[in-house]
């Protein structure tokens, strides 16, 4: 298989992206009101009118044509999840590191997975178990391969469980339903097994179940394990008035301990006001203690769109294209509560103004949602990097010298400039009634980061500069922005460390040819947020040159940080490149070198102590271009150690140069992988 040279991945990057500029996106609807117009759910009274309203829905969608429908891309999966508390997941005595979470005792599923004494990976459609202590003995001691590709794991008593992907039903092709992004196939199947792993050296399924429906998100809380599902029902596309339908082609079914059922009835699935589609997002309900038992079902006739689940509530957001291609700029949440079985029932509906970025722009707090939103004007005149305009900051390993820009758009018309804004909610009366907002934050930027912690909130925004923005939330009804820290750069993520530190890591920027900004470095930043009006940057480090990264920039769960001892460990991909120089396109140009492994500190109140990094980088041709599947970071009492589909290594923190190494056993598809130590772009993940 021959890989794509740099310059080719830019130029074909480039060539994609104005197709997108270009052919298929409507122009987004301006709607800065902030209104919380009631968008209640309501039930199906019987499987007739369920049947009825898939007909209506599918005769509907069959007249449009998206730019992606059935173009026959590899599915991808959509993990979500936000906010009083976050530590480390799982239950442990603190001496090793778990999946970073984002609630206390809501569980998330991760590719890797670690009990302190082993480590339980996911590679491709078998599960790899890697005895991890003592450091000097690592050795893979275990292999269960499956039918399907796994998506994630949880530990849970002691066993491992398996979350599955499959796509096409026997006899039917899996094809790509692309009206949305990323796209969802028709005929998926979402396997949960439970692995016995008492004898590592011999996993064997327990129990197994199988559903339809695409994986979006899992929660595991309370010994109940919820599965988010998108579902798309078994109908032609093309359904005319005369063919057959009933509500069995409709329910989605499930089966497990020999025996297939309907997983819901039509009164357990819901349907809005304004017509969203056929397409269906349930929310299942195992007993974790015995995945074969489905403890109850209901499903949402709409996209899935961000979901967010604290200990009491699930919460559902929708902000994807109507069926007339229409782009929305306002987000609708629906509420679910658990009942005493942990089975979602459906309670209340609302919406806001704006979209959101991902499940760290929602957080609950004694009842009250939070959510923070970017809004887009009805012209594209919002930011994107690389374009000029607004604040200039360039980091000279110093403080950014900045024009004054206001907080807010008070003195703007905020009709016409994109801007951001968090808003409250509280249930009342079958509604999601706003109780508070502030609109208007950083006109002309996005959101890249944000964090709901208890009475506080956190947001970073940027175009060329990163404002970090911290929000009083004591008063739901009076929101308030208290403080603003400029600093160069971005935070895609970010991390409380006790109450008085945040911990950023994100993108350095650099300035262009052209006035704009562009992310080169990894940058790593601590913040002191003991007074909230006046937050201070302790230190910023920039982790390599241009073209570095981490799966951090993208994903919480790569982020490892242990509190016990202070030991912080990111997975990251380091270049000596120059951004001016790889732009230069002559022949002077030299590829530059790559290091891949986990670089590792100590946080104190003073700032990063480097420890050190654990090497983990493979052969790489000089022309070639590579892209890691996954890699993540573990620590074990003073050991640090570095996981990926292809290898594990861990060396002592005391001398992270004294390295053991346990290549895993490869499959058939690792031929190419083995001979160049990294696996190359993987579209599913």
């Amino acid at each position: 298989m021959r890989h794509l040279s740099r310059r080719s991945v830019v130029l074909l990057a480039a060539a994609i992206g104005g197709l997108l500029g270009v052919g298929g996106c409507p122009a987004p609807v301006n709607n800065n009101s902030g209104s919380n117009k009631a968008t209640a759910l309501k039930p199906f009274a019987s499987g007739d009118e369920l049947v009825r309203y898939v007909r209506e829905r599918v005769g509907a969608s069959s007249r449009r044509q998206g730019l992606f429908r059935n173009f026959g891309l590899a599915p991808t999966s959509a993990a979500e999840g936000a906010a009083d508390s976050n530590t480390a997941g799982g239950a442990d005595d603190g001496s090793f590191s778990t999946t970073n979470i984002q609630e206390a005792g809501v569980d998330e599923s991760d590719v890797f997975k670690s009990d302190g004494t082993h480590f339980y990976l996911a590679k491709e459609n078998s599960l790899r178990i890697v005895r991890a202590t003592p450091v000097s003995g690592l050795a893979e001691v275990g292999r269960l391969d499956l039918p399907e590709n796994i998506e994630s794991l949880y530990l849970f008593d002691g066993r491992v469980i398996v979350l599955g992907q499959s796509f096409g039903r026997p006899g039917e092709p899996g094809i790509a339903m692309i009206d949305i992004w990323p796209p969802y196939y028709a005929g998926g199947n979402t396997v949960v097994y439970d692995v016995d792993v008492s004898d590592p050296a011999a996993p064997k399924i327990a129990r197994k179940s199988e559903m339809d429906g695409t994986l979006i998100a899992s929660r595991l809380t309370g010994g109940r394990l919820i599965l988010v599902m998108n579902i798309v029902p078994r109908v032609p596309s093309n359904l005319g008035a005369l063919t057959p339908l009933s509500a069995a082609d409709v329910l989605p079914r499930v089966r497990a301990a020999g025996r297939e059922a309907a997983a819901m009835n039509a009164s357990s699935i819901y349907y809005p006001d304004a017509p969203n589609g056929w397409y269906m997002t349930s929310i299942t309900t195992l007993d974790a203690a015995n995945v074969e038992s489905v403890l109850g079902a209901t499903a949402v006739m709409a996209n899935a769109g961000t979901v967010y689940v604290s200990p009491n509530a699930l919460y559902l957001s929708d902000t994807d294209y109507d069926e007339a291609d229409n782009f929305r700029e306002t987000t609708s949440v629906h509420k679910f509560t658990f009942d005493e079985g942990g089975v979602a029932k459906y309670v209340a509906s609302g919406s806001v103004s704006g979209r959101l970025l991902n499940q760290f722009s929602l957080g609950e707090h004694e009842g009250v949602l939070r959510l923070a939103t970017h809004v887009q004007p009805a012209l594209p005149v919002g930011p994107f990097i690389g374009f000029g305009g607004g604040d200039v900051a360039v980091s000279n390993g110093g403080a950014a010298e900045t024009a004054p820009r206001p907080a807010t758009a008070q003195a703007r018309n905020e009709s016409s400039v994109a801007s951001n804004a968090v808003w409250t909610l509280g249930e009342a009366d079958g509604q999601l009634k706003q109780l508070g907002s502030i609109t208007g934050i950083a006109p002309d930027e996005r959101i890249y980061s944000a964090r709901f912690l208890g009475d506080t909130g956190f947001l970073v925004t940027f175009r060329q500069i990163d404002p970090l923005f911290t929000i009083d939330l004591s008063d739901p009804a009076n929101p308030q922005l208290i403080g603003e820290l400029k600093v160069p750069g971005f935070s895609d993520y970010l991390h409380p460390v006790g109450e008085k530190l945040l911990i950023g890591v994100g993108r350095s920027v650099t300035l262009t040819p052209w006035g704009g900004a562009v992310p080169t470095s990894v940058q790593l930043s601590l913040f002191d947020v003991s007074d909230l009006k006046n937050p201070v940057a302790i230190q910023q480090l920039e982790l390599g040159g241009y073209g570095s990264g981490s799966e951090v920039n993208f994903n919480h769960k790569a982020f490892t940080f242990l509190p016990s001892t202070g030991v912080l460990a990111l997975p990251v991909t380091l270049t000596n490149d120059d951004y001016k120089a790889s732009f230069a396109f002559d022949a002077r140009y030299v590829e530059p070198e790559y290091r891949t492994g986990v670089i590792a500190f100590r946080v104190t109140e003073k700032g990063f102590e480097r420890l050190g990094f654990l090497d983990d980088s493979g052969r790489r041709g000089a022309d070639n271009w590579w892209w890691p599947q996954w890699r993540r970071a573990a620590i074990i009492g003073e050991s640090l150690y570095v996981a990926s589909p292809l290898r594990v290594s861990g060396a002592p923190l005391a001398d992270l140069t004294a390295a053991t190494r346990v290549d895993l056993t490869p499959n058939p598809q690792d031929e190419v992988a083995r001979d160049v130590g990294i696996i190359p772009l993987d579209v599913r993940r």
